[in-house]
């Protein structure tokens, strides 16, 4: 227990400097140039309170359908995450030479706090999914970080958001499925799916509790 409230003390603080260093870049340059990593990580924040509140839940009889809902909000959500290590593409567009150290490094926090949900909520969830199938954690893991790695391709190169899965699902939908035809799909999505998977497994081996 107090291992746990330690680790989340330390989240806490990394939060706290993600913050900080937005504000301070904000300050020093007058501008919001990259205020939206806030917004971005607050997305990426939004699947790992959902899995951690499941994870510490007792799912039984009509509860589970309640479980079952919730699943999809967290899969929408999840690949928000991961999503935060596209930012960097930012750096050709908003990042004046003066700064650009910092900027390089202000991302680099910014990504390892978000990778750090995502790796997270993908062990509670697993641990979820071997409460009810006791196996296939794996498969599952697998599964969910290559929807991830295409979601990472619908936001960055076709600009889509989680809120369009609601407000223009059709339109995701016809471009998830033209997607896989185009060479640039497979340019970004096998990258991120061999980056992903191995990392979440050696994170899972590091970050037993």
């Amino acid at each position: 227990m107090q291992l746990t409230q330690c680790r989340f003390m330390n989240l806490r603080y990394l939060l706290l400097f993600d913050l900080v260093i937005v504000g301070v870049r904000m300050l020093v340059t007058g501008t919001p140039s990259y205020a939206f990593l806030v917004y971005n990580l607050f997305l990426a924040f939004i699947p790992f309170a959902l899995s951690t509140w499941a994870f510490r839940k007792e799912w039984k009889g009509a509860s589970c359908w309640i479980l079952f809902g919730l699943s999809w909000v967290w899969l929408f959500f999840l690949p928000n995450a991961p999503y935060l290590l596209t930012d960097f593409y930012h750096l050709k567009w908003k990042t004046e030479m003066s700064m650009l150290w910092y900027d390089i490094q202000m991302l680099f926090f910014y990504a390892l706090t978000a990778l750090f949900f995502f790796y997270k909520s993908l062990q509670q969830a697993e641990q979820l999914w071997l409460r009810f199938f006791k196996r296939g954690g794996g498969f599952f893991i697998g599964a969910v970080v290559f929807l991830c790695s295409y979601a990472i391709y619908l936001g960055r190169y076709l600009r889509f958001n989680t809120w369009d899965l609601i407000l223009q699902p059709w339109a995701v939908f016809q471009d998830m499925i033209l997607a896989p035809q185009t060479l640039l799909f497979w340019q970004i999505v096998l990258p991120f799916f061999f980056f992903l998977l191995p990392s979440y497994f050696l994170f899972k081996n590091l970050h037993h509790k």
